[in-house]
């Protein structure tokens, strides 16, 4: 049995934590990242992996865990009967139990926040939809949630804030902090609600902590939160913000993200964010965020744990390393952080018992590499990769 993080983290509440100060790290991709493991579809994105393979999934719970997330959410994303595969074998109410019952089983021996999360019901129309219907489909989805004793509400992945108003009103019901995330880009809403309009409703409505998640890259849902802070100063509204950002780069997504991209689900992978960018991204996060950064949801176990070694250092008052290019070239990025740093080249290596003097002047091999690099890659630049 791994063993119980620092006490605070046992015992503190989640939001005596976040009062504290405390920036908070989620965990989150499960969807994705077990598709990828095999145990998930790409494109129906639903979640019968927790009661088809439990082992999978509480594994994955774990290793965000050990990366150092501080809560671990129920993997019951887009859990509707009606969106499961024709030929599963479990209920929609079997599959959320075993959600909980594996995220229960991580938080015991790691010491996180369970949370439950409840996204759009997919039956919401815009001036058709009655609220009533609506809001009991998620009372019915947060029925199992609750008897599960989860210490935190997630709504996420709604599209309209008109309906992610009605959903924050039926969460509060049950007495838990509640979250609140919508799946928008700087355009705002499904029906166009501004950004910081939709940050403000959110708040007013109740939630705890606002923000966007999973249909953007990290720097363009920072873009939004930005807006989001601006518009909650302007009406003096504290909520916490949360982000739960997308791993891909997406500038050039249209209204719906990466939804919106040819390459959508298959063809993703050349956009994948590195582990520099993912650490850059926090370390803008926390000085925007100006400590009211609660919530982020990695992308992988890897960006979790640079996640979380980020704002460590942030709030220790070191700065980010400034650094102009990533590569994924081993000795290119070496010969630049040397030259960046006036340190002297080592001398190449030889088969005698002496090496001889490094060569003045330019590096012959990366010069080489610098011209044979074909112009279409960009390995550090959010903006889009040519096909």
């Amino acid at each position: 049995m791994a063993p119980i993080k620092e006490e605070l983290r046992g015992r503190q509440s989640l939001v005596g934590r976040l009062a504290s100060g405390e920036v908070l790290l989620g965990d989150g991709s499960y969807v994705m990242t077990l598709e990828k493991r095999g145990y998930t579809t790409a494109g129906q994105w639903t979640p019968e992996a927790a009661a088809e393979h439990p082992a999978a999934v509480e594994q994955l719970g774990v290793e965000f865990a050990r990366a150092g997330g501080d809560i671990t959410q129920t993997f019951t994303f887009w859990a509707h009967d009606d969106a499961l595969p024709k030929d599963c074998k479990y209920t929609c109410a079997e599959i959320n139990q075993a959600a909980c019952d594996i995220a229960h089983r991580v938080a015991r021996d790691h010491g996180t926040i369970v949370a439950g999360g409840v996204t759009q019901t997919g039956t919401f129309t815009m001036g058709k939809s009655l609220k009533a219907r609506v809001q009991e489909e998620l009372r019915k989805a947060l029925e199992v949630l609750i008897r599960n004793k989860v210490e935190l509400i997630i709504c996420e992945y709604f599209r309209n804030i008109v309906e992610m108003e009605w959903a924050i009103e039926v969460a509060l019901e049950y007495g838990l902090p509640v979250a609140a995330t919508m799946c928008m880009g700087p355009g705002g809403d499904e029906a166009g609600v501004g950004v910081g309009e939709c940050a403000v409703r959110m708040a007013k409505a109740g939630a705890l902590l606002v923000g966007v998640n999973c249909l953007f890259d990290p720097f363009t849902c920072l873009e939004v939160l930005g807006s989001m802070k601006t518009a909650l100063d302007a009406f003096e509204l504290t909520p916490y913000l949360m982000a739960q950002p997308l791993g891909y780069r997406v500038p050039d997504g249209g209204s719906f993200g990466w939804v919106d991209l040819p390459e959508f689900p298959f063809s993703v992978e050349p956009r994948q964010i590195t582990r520099w960018e993912a650490r850059r991204w926090a370390r803008q996060a926390f000085t925007l965020a100006s400590g009211t950064l609660a919530v982020a949801a990695a992308s992988s176990p890897t960006t979790s744990e640079l996640w979380r070694r980020s704002w460590r250092t942030s709030r220790a008052g070191c700065p980010l390393p400034a650094r102009r290019a990533i590569t994924t070239s081993p000795y290119i990025g070496a010969s630049r952080r040397r030259a960046s740093l006036d340190m002297p080249r080592r001398a190449p290596w030889t088969t005698g018992p002496a090496c001889s003097p490094a060569p003045a002047g330019p590096d012959p091999l990366l010069s080489a590499a610098r011209k044979s690099r074909p112009p279409s890659i960009r390995p550090s630049s959010n903006r889009p990769l040519q096909p």
